[in-house]
């Protein structure tokens, strides 16, 4: 369901959204931008890219050979509607948990510059034991998975379907926690019935090869379950 909202609301944006050709933007002002993507329920990984003109709000970049790029040798093909809201043009789907992915950007001097996304350690999902949730007594979820590491950060968040779509959502980023509350002060205005719970670990990291403009590259394990909320 969100990817069809995210779908909606990248067609909007398209119009706004200027492209360049590799040809004509001097590499030393390409920004990159990569993403790195596990859902446990759909059991795939989305490998994805973006270019820049001058950083990562500039008009997006076409790649024309010699420039190009690849995720662990495979080329990845320029989309004008993108894989995730505005942003990423270049995409991947590969079945199963793909743990890393070697990205490889060729600039239009044939230059390569190599990039690495790993998913390792960062397993995450609700405890099976996890059922009937009390809007009164809140909630304490420990996530099945290690603690919160260096750099990382994890999200639970309630989408709630009804006229329009409401996120409920609460994050750590602190190092070692386990576990992340709702009070019932938080899910005071949560309706009751079954609602939809995702969980994410995510991680953003400079790249190891960059242009002048450098870039982003984001790792995120991501899964989700519905559960049943009452008063």
């Amino acid at each position: 369901m969100r990817k069809i909202l995210w779908l909606f609301i990248a067609v909007i944006l398209l119009s706004a959204c200027d492209t360049e050709s590799s040809d004509e933007v001097a590499v030393s002002a390409i920004w990159q931008g990569y993403a790195f993507y596990y859902d446990k329920a759909e059991n795939k990984t989305w490998a994805m890219a973006e270019f820049r003109d001058g950083g990562p709000f500039g008009n997006d970049v076409i790649l024309y050979a010699p420039s190009g790029i690849t995720m662990n040798g495979n080329t990845m093909h320029y989309h004008a509607i993108p894989y995730d809201l505005f942003f990423h043009h270049y995409g991947l789907i590969e079945d199963g948990l793909l743990l890393e992915g070697a990205y490889v950007f060729t600039d239009k001097n044939s230059k390569t510059y190599a990039n690495h996304a790993d998913l390792t350690g960062m397993e995450i999902d609700f405890p099976s034991n996890l059922d009937t949730i009390s809007k009164s007594e809140g909630i304490m979820i420990s996530w099945n998975g290690g603690p919160v590491i260096a750099g990382e950060t994890i999200e639970i968040e309630i989408t709630v379907f009804n006229d329009t779509i409401s996120l409920y959502s609460k994050s750590t980023s602190t190092v070692g926690d386990i576990s992340i509350t709702f009070s019932a002060t938080d899910m005071a205005s949560i309706p009751t019935g079954m609602q939809s719970f995702d969980i994410t670990r995510s991680k953003t990291d400079n790249l190891q090869a960059a242009t002048a403009k450098g870039g982003l590259i984001e790792s995120t394990y991501h899964a989700s379950n519905d559960y049943y909320i009452k008063d």
